[in-house]
């Protein structure tokens, strides 16, 4: 629930160092027992491929490999930390960077970078960004897309604006005033970037810990995360329409209008300033490769075209006037 391990050492009349063995222990056993069957990340390209062709049947986005954002998770002042951990927001944290799938169940987890980084620095010193970096993630190859007569286009990640444009990274356009078809893109791009918002929503509206600061050491903090992440995959994939009923994440009408989950309203205000989890800052500035401009190209007219166009998205962007770029 977020309490110190003073307070549940008076609150179960235990010593305070049996508080915290018992957090200590019960956390590295939730992770051993459930990480490499809950948390496996995929091992080859055919598995990939899968998550793939989910976020195109249920989000309508081709070659998305998995939606990828990080978080702030609060936690209370580290001894002797200097600034490492004091974040532009005023307080102080670990950042959680993950990828997650179709069904809003982590795929990959980054837990402990200091609170002073952002996401793209967090990813670009992260096991997966070297990975993705040198090759070594297994993506399938680059396909054409469906019915498109068009040059191959990778497979990729989606994130918001705090990732740099990459062969391996989509983002949306950036800026305001876009013209239609930009718009649209920014817009079938976000439907399949809001899983990750709606995964880390329902991580932490179940599991109270992350409704306040974390008041523990650093090394504590991070092994309740990952006992939590684990936590998370197991209900999801065994028990998921009980864990996030109808409602209890964003949702879509027929016409594409979203609805708030309720998770929204349980867990933090629109300004990210209560709660353990907050968003991180954008970075400044991007660099664009050729390759991840001419895919982004290639998708924006995918998704303008007949082949690759939906119903209702034409109304959704004139209806709402704005540009979906990430807040």
């Amino acid at each position: 629930y977020g309490d110190s391990q003073q307070s549940l050492s008076f609150g179960y009349r235990i010593s305070r160092s049996s508080v915290s063995s018992i957090i200590h222990e019960t956390c590295a056993a939730i992770w051993e027992a459930l990480n490499k069957v809950y948390l496996r990340p995929p091992q080859h390209s055919h598995e990939r491929k899968a998550i793939s062709e989910e976020f195109h049947a249920m989000w309508n986005f081709p070659h998305c490999l998995g939606a990828i954002d990080g978080k702030h998770i609060a936690i209370q002042c580290p001894l002797k930390s200097g600034s490492l951990y004091y974040n532009y927001k005023g307080f102080f944290s670990i950042v959680l960077l993950a990828v997650c799938d179709a069904n809003y169940s982590f795929t990959y987890v980054d837990i402990g970078s200091y609170g002073c980084n952002n996401d793209s620095s967090v990813l670009n010193n992260c096991e997966l960004g070297k990975a993705a970096e040198s090759g070594r993630l297994c993506f399938p190859p680059s396909e054409p897309l469906d019915g498109f007569a068009h040059s191959p286009v990778p497979y990729f990640f989606v994130g918001d604006e705090a990732f740099g444009l990459k062969p391996w990274i989509q983002r949306p356009y950036p800026g305001k005033n876009l013209p239609e078809d930009k718009r649209i893109f920014n817009y079938r791009l976000s439907r399949a970037r809001r899983t990750v918002e709606n995964s880390f929503g329902i991580l932490a509206a179940r599991w109270r810990i992350f409704h306040h600061p974390i008041q523990t050491k650093v090394e504590t903090a991070e092994k309740i995360v990952k006992a939590a992440i684990c936590l998370h995959n197991y209900v999801r994939q065994t028990n998921g329409a009980t864990y996030s009923p109808a409602g209890f994440i964003d949702s879509e009408d027929a016409t594409g209008q979203i609805k708030p989950g309720e998770w929204r309203a349980i867990i933090v205000s629109e300004d990210g300033t209560s709660g353990a989890l907050r968003p991180l800052p954008l970075p400044r500035g991007a660099r664009y490769s050729t390759v991840a401009n001419e895919a982004r190209e290639t998708l924006r007219e995918y998704v303008n075209s007949n082949h690759g166009s939906v119903p209702w998205q034409w109304n959704v962007v004139r209806s709402r006037g704005i540009t979906y770029v990430a807040t």
